[in-house]
């Protein structure tokens, strides 16, 4: 679980990065080509593959929550909690990278 979060934050960050970056890039005196700004369409590629297999992982989690007893209560309710949260970490990721897609 903990190597699943250390994934994910670090897709998170590189997204983030690459939003962040977009939005910094300034134009010099000589015009850049479109080519040169873009994000490269193997690396939007591969984050696409990244949120695909996290909504997987997303859904492993909801599966195997069917099997937490109710009588593990907090226990069952933090694993609610933490699928709740992936599920809006993966949804801001898609934001983001509809984004830099868009330009």
């Amino acid at each position: 679980m903990l190597l699943g979060r250390a994934i994910i934050f670090c897709v998170l960050g590189s997204i983030t990065v690459a939003a962040a970056q977009a939005r910094t890039d300034k134009p010099t005196s000589a015009p850049q080509s479109s080519a040169a700004t873009a994000p490269r369409s193997d690396e939007v590629a591969a984050l696409r593959e990244d949120i695909t297999r996290m909504r997987g992982l997303v859904q492993q989690m909801e599966n195997n929550l069917t099997f937490v007893s109710d009588t593990q209560s907090p226990l069952k309710h933090q694993f609610e909690l933490d699928v709740q949260m992936w599920k809006i970490m993966i949804g801001q990721m898609e934001r983001r990278l509809d984004a830099i897609e868009r330009h």
